[in-house]
């Protein structure tokens, strides 16, 4: 089974889980990386596998092109895929 199942996934997301704090939470992160990043002068791909977002990324891996097991991760084709969508970037 994927992570997206199970009692504490399920807790965590009807008990807790806030919107609102979820895209802080990510917009933190995003930000966090990309500074330190580009103060070290290292170039960064910023990729997401959440289907939706307010954040602008480099690569979204979790679309309807990319082949998905049953597990919700990439199959060996999947990986395929987006090692294809990776080489396609302009960086």
């Amino acid at each position: 089974m994927g992570r997206g199942s199970g009692k504490m996934f399920e807790d965590y997301y009807r008990k807790y889980y806030e919107p609102e704090y979820g895209d802080t939470d990510e917009r933190m992160v995003y930000d966090c990386l990309r500074y330190y990043f580009q103060s070290k002068g290292v170039p960064l791909l910023l990729g997401t596998s959440a289907k939706t977002s307010k954040l602008s990324y480099d690569l979204w891996i979790n679309t309807e092109e990319i082949i998905m097991g049953e597990t919700g991760h990439p199959t060996a084709v999947g990986h395929e895929q987006i090692t294809n969508k990776i080489a396609l970037l302009d960086l």
